[in-house]
């Protein structure tokens, strides 16, 4: 019988792990008016004005064309925190589940990046491919507003944990419902984006600043 893990520590990648954003990245690479483009695109997503659906299937219909190599030479030249893998093996050595999710990087990345850092698990977001190209299609559980928590809660049921369990170590608004369930959140560059979220979906709470009791929940 495989023993309960203490509990589930569930990471972001981009501005987590990456020092960066993948899709920042691949539009750098695509040139300064993608790049621009894409950056407004992340710009008016935290400001509330797209969601995440919307904004991935913006930012990836621009990458049409891009060779599957070319994506994965950008993936892999992408600068990771330092001591993340021998941080990652300490906290599984100490009866920890690492999960790394992000509605970002491709899933194929994400998992090839679980492996490299000895995470337990790795998804991202499905992207269609045809000819080793990008198509520009991207899709999935976590280009949905709520994928992130569903995917979680699967998670959760299958290592028999419970949200009070659950560590999340995250930098962006697509990540505010997992914060507010789990045990334990810890917000990376938290100030900067608690502040675009607020700005953009106040609107959505009738104005209730009801994200800024996560200082009370470990905010480094």
């Amino acid at each position: 019988m495989v023993n309960k893990p203490k509990k589930i520590i569930i990471l972001d990648v981009d501005g987590v792990i990456f020092k960066g954003q993948f899709l920042l990245y691949t539009a750098r690479y695509l040139g300064k008016l993608i790049h621009v483009r894409t950056s407004l695109l992340c710009v008016l997503f935290n400001m509330g004005k797209l969601s995440i659906g919307e904004m991935l299937s913006a930012a990836y219909s621009r990458f049409k064309g891009v060779t599957l190599e070319q994506t994965e030479k950008i993936y892999r030249d992408i600068p990771l925190i330092n001591h993340a893998k021998e941080t990652m093996e300490i906290l599984r050595d100490h009866g920890y589940y690492v999960v790394l999710i992000s509605s970002g990087v491709p899933d194929l990345f994400v998992k090839d990046l679980a492996a490299r850092l000895s995470a337990n698990e790795g998804y991202g977001v499905q992207i269609g491919v045809h000819d080793q190209c990008l198509t520009g299609e991207v899709y999935g559980t976590l280009t949905k507003p709520q994928g992130k928590s569903r995917l979680v809660e699967e998670l959760l049921k299958k290592n028999n944990l419970t949200w009070q369990e659950t560590i999340v170590l995250v930098d962006d608004c697509n990540n505010i419902e997992i914060m507010q369930k789990a045990g334990i959140s810890i917000g990376v560059n938290a100030c900067g984006f608690a502040a675009l979220c607020l700005c953009g979906r106040q609107r959505e709470s009738g104005g209730s600043n009801r994200y800024t009791g996560h200082s009370r929940r470990g905010h480094l």
